[in-house]
Parts: C-alpha cells; structure tokens; sequence
C-alpha cells in the first residue's frame, strides 16, 4: 500500500508539474479621438488621431502671414497648447485678420477720398492686412495738387496702397499761382 500510495503522489507531483500557468493579459487601454482641424487663416500641427488614455498631446496653431491666432473653438486662447486625453475631443483654430491703419493727412486746401478697391474695412481708419485702397486727390478750387509724400510718394492724382503695415500718407495741395508779367511803359 505504501508502493500505491506513493504511485499515486508522484502521478499527482507530475500532473501539477506540467500543467502550464494560466497568463492574465492586462486590460487594454481606453482610446479616444481626438480631431484637430483649422478654419481659414492657418494650420496645426496636428489633425489628431487615436490615441490611449492618459497621452499628452501638444497642439499648435500657426496663422498664415496676413492673421493672427484667435482662439480654440472650447475658448481657450492657450497656444501652443498641451492635451491630456481623458475623452472624445474635437477643436478647431480660429484666426482673425491682422488690421493696419491708414492715416491720411492734408496739407493745404483740398479733399483725398479713400475706396477700397480689394477687401474690406474694419473700421473708417483701420483696413484687413491685403486690402488695397484707392486714394484720389482733389484740389479745391484756386489749389493745385502738389504730390504725396509719406510711406508713398507720388505726384499721381489716384494712387493705389496697399495695406501690409500701419501706412501713412500725406496729400499736399498749394495755392495756384499765376504769373504776372508787369510791363512798365514810360518813367515810373
């Protein structure tokens, strides 16, 4: 009995010994979208994508030469920008026309009428960056226009400006003058 049970401990040691462990997988980690776009007027770094749980993200908005960055569609104006993934996100840059101001002065007697010709205005004395105004000069009446003079010269009635920083522009108008010939005949 002794041989029988100890048959039986060595068949037991042998199954236990064999039997292969069961491996426990950790679960997988949660992932969610994120999507990263940019209205007119820019870029990002990014588009986004799928990402795990937890991942920090660094997103920047880059505007083109004539915009400024405004802000991300959740409000925040943080840029560059870093983002914990905790949820399903969607942001959108948004960027807005840098604006110049075009400042006209009048030297004499005389009027300078401003027409925008390509873009708009913002106000009556700031224009989008890419706007072009047309500035004609028009003499009043016993005045003759001299010229401009500024970040542009010229002796052109109309010119064109176009708008890329402050600029500022000066019409200058003079008294019409007549030449006078004096004939003196005789003494005196």
């Amino acid at each position: 009995m002794k041989n029988a049970l100890y048959s039986v401990l060595v068949a037991l040691a042998l199954v236990s010994c064999t039997k292969e462990e069961e491996v426990v997988a950790p679960p997988a980690p949660k992932q969610y979208t994120l999507a990263i776009s940019a209205e007119t007027g820019g870029t990002v770094s990014t588009e986004g994508g799928l990402y795990n749980e937890g991942s920090k993200i660094t997103v920047t908005a880059t505007p083109d030469s004539m915009y400024l960055f405004k802000e991300w569609s959740d409000g925040s104006t943080v840029n560059p920008r870093e983002i914990t993934v905790t949820s399903n996100l969607t942001l959108k840059a948004s960027f807005i026309k840098k604006t110049y101001p075009l400042a006209v002065t009048i030297e004499g007697v005389g009027i300078v009428q401003e027409e925008v010709i390509i873009q708009g205005s913002t106000t009556e004395t700031e224009y989008n960056a890419g706007t072009t105004v047309r500035l004609t000069a028009t003499p009043n009446e016993g005045w003759v226009f001299a010229g401009w003079s500024g970040d542009i010269e010229s002796d052109e009635l109309v010119i064109e400006v176009p708008i890329e920083k402050g600029t500022a522009v000066s019409a200058l108008f003079k008294r019409d003058s007549f030449e006078l010939n004096i004939t003196i005949e005789g003494e005196g």
